[in-house]
Parts: C-alpha cells; structure tokens; sequence
C-alpha cells in the first residue's frame, strides 16, 4: 500500500506542464523532467555551484538525479516554468543523514534536496509556488514533516524564504570538511 502511495505521487504518466496564474496574471507551473533536460539542468547546478549555493555535481550525478527523479517512488525533479520559459528546478526526495554532529540529530524524511530559479526570474514568486505545491501532494499523502539544508553564508535569499513559509531550524551539516556549512530547517505538514 505504501508503495502504491509514492508511485501515485510521483507518477511520471502525466508530464504535461502544470500551470496557475498569480495575482499579476503571470503563468507558473512545472513539469516533470526527463534526459532532454540535461544541458539545462547542467547549467542550472554549475550556476548554482559558482554561487556557492550547494556543491558542483558531475555529469554522471546529474545523470543519476535525472534518472532517479523520473522512475524512483520517493524521488521527484521538476522543471520550473515561468510563462513559457524553463526557470529553475526542484528536486525533492527521501533522505536519512547525521544532522548536528555534536547534538547527533538525525535528519530522516522527505527533503528539498536542490532548488535553483535562474537570476533573472527571482523574486518573482515561483519557488514558493512550487514549495507550496510540493508541500500539498505531500500532505495528501500524510507526509507530515519536510526538510531543506541551505547553505548558510550564501543563501541568504533562500533562508528567509523557507523561515517566511514556515520552516525552522533545524541543525547545521557540515559539507566536505568546511568547505560549504548547511543550516538544516524542518517544517511539520500537519495541521
């Protein structure tokens, strides 16, 4: 049964775009991607590594997150819409990790692995739309809490963002020896 619950969650048979429209009757949306969205995904993870939001990744981790995103039952990767044009990504998935060293918090759930909007569609509403989102099929499915590790020096924007819609902190993760530290917020989906 449970099972059954993840493969209709993430179900890839529909990757018609999906769309809304916000209060300055601009189109938001997403789709699910696919291997054709691997140049643009590429470049979304290599401008979000020279902003020193998370970790440069390979072409075969990448790969991997791509193939992962689309046949995975916990795994979910999104190409995020803005009118016509591809903005960003989400990639959102199971994951069990040390938290807080010190504390030995142990961060276990579904997390917002990766979220990137290209700079000039910032500010614009489209992450927090497609949080929002994400954060109801969630709760359909009685996922009650979700987590998101931000870098904490240089996403700032990010931060703000997640604490304005109601994530707290966490614990911290300490990447690759110091060289990127994580705040880790929670936020429960339960009422």
């Amino acid at each position: 049964m449970v099972f059954g619950i993840f493969k209709k969650i993430f179900s890839r048979k529909n990757s018609k775009p999906k769309f809304c429209k916000n209060i300055h009757q601009k189109t938001l949306g997403y789709r699910y991607a696919d291997v054709d969205d691997f140049d643009f995904i590429s470049k979304c993870i290599k401008a979000g590594a020279q902003e020193h939001q998370f970790k440069f990744m390979s072409k075969e981790e990448i790969s991997k997150m791509i193939e992962t995103g689309k046949n995975m039952p916990n795994s979910v990767l999104r190409i995020l819409k803005f009118n016509d044009a591809d903005v960003g990504f989400l990639y959102a998935g199971y994951n069990i990790m040390t938290s807080d060293k010190k504390r030995k918090k142990i961060l276990k759930g579904y997390e917002i692995n990766l979220l990137y909007i290209a700079d000039d569609y910032r500010k614009r509403g489209i992450a927090a739309k497609a949080i929002l989102e994400l954060e109801q099929e969630f709760k359909e499915f009685d996922i009650n809490e979700l987590y998101v590790r931000c870098e904490k020096t240089n996403s700032k924007g990010a931060i703000a963002l997640f604490e304005k819609l109601g994530y707290t902190y966490f614990g911290i993760y300490d990447y690759e020896k110091g060289k990127l530290y994580y705040n880790i917020y929670k936020k429960s989906l339960t009422i």
